[in-house]
């Protein structure tokens, strides 16, 4: 009767913590961990700005385009966030390029994305990674103090190109 008590309390606990387990966070790729560590680096020479999707929805689905505009940036939706780094002097320029150091090497993949696109001119640079329906762009430009990283998730690579064909332009 003991053992019969004692295994049913065992596996009355074992479901019982099952159920009061927390539910699991999302997985996060390995892009975005890398950005939200960029957003820890602390340097009066880099602006940073982060974008939800919420505020996403309020600037393009709530305002009075007509429906065919609605329609083609219907995609908007699967937005999750933005977050925009710019530096601004030679301080924040090397910290950040030193942090950057994977992406400006221009490999095909970096942090489980794929290399898109990649522009050279006059010293500066432009590299788009796009993977697991994010993109990311890093611009160099070139004059020692002004990088701008813009980490898009929820935006696959063809979106980034619709949004570049309405004018938005997120570099």
């Amino acid at each position: 009767m003991k053992r019969k008590l004692f295994i049913m309390l065992t596996l009355m606990f074992t479901v019982l913590s099952t159920w009061a387990t927390p539910p699991q966070q999302p997985h996060k790729s390995e892009a975005e961990k890398f950005v939200q560590n960029l957003a820890k680096i602390k340097s009066d020479e880099i602006s940073y700005a982060y974008i939800s999707a919420n505020m996403f929805k309020q600037l393009f689905i709530k305002t009075d385009l007509d429906e065919e505009i609605q329609e083609s940036i219907s995609f908007i939706k699967s937005l999750k966030s933005l977050r925009r780094f710019f530096t601004n002097g030679k301080q924040g320029y090397d910290v950040m390029k030193a942090a950057l150091q994977p992406l400006l090497q221009e490999k095909e993949e970096v942090l489980g994305m794929t290399l898109m696109a990649s522009n050279r001119d006059g010293g500066g640079m432009v590299a788009i990674y796009s993977g697991l329906g994010n993109t990311l762009v890093v611009t160099d430009y070139g004059n020692n103090t002004t990088i701008t990283v813009v980490f898009v998730a929820g935006l696959s690579y063809e979106s980034f190109l619709e949004f570049n064909d309405l004018g938005i332009n997120f570099y």
